[in-house]
């Protein structure tokens, strides 16, 4: 009897490249988001969980803007930055106004990243 042979395929060294590439963007990502919160529970000593959902919105503004109007996502991002610069300078002068930002920022930046993502 003869050694039968795999018939499955493997996967094309493009796609292996786009996977890791993706993965370490995906990462870098992430690491940026948690290097904010650390950074402003250090200084701060404020909970801003709004940064991800504003990141990420702004994300996906720049990925809308760039397919529908066919803009390119480098210009949009000369916008879309700015803008979202101005919402989270907004967001922590309120917070900042709260008696207890150690106790009331966890909450109420919770309750504006379900608002967002709603």
């Amino acid at each position: 009897m003869t050694p039968r042979r795999s018939t499955r395929a493997l996967p094309s060294l493009n796609l292996i490249g786009q996977s890791l590439l993706a993965g370490l963007f995906t990462g870098g990502l992430y690491a940026l988001l948690g290097l904010g919160l650390s950074l402003t529970w250090g200084l701060l000593r404020v909970i801003n969980l709004a940064n991800f959902a504003l990141a990420f919105l702004g994300a996906y503004l720049t990925y809308q803007l760039a397919t529908t109007h066919g803009l390119d996502p480098f210009l949009t991002l000369l916008v879309i930055a700015p803008g979202f610069f101005v919402v989270g300078i907004g967001a922590g002068a309120g917070i900042s106004a709260l008696p207890d930002q150690r106790a009331h920022s966890l909450i109420v930046t919770f309750g504006l990243t379900v608002i967002l993502e709603a």
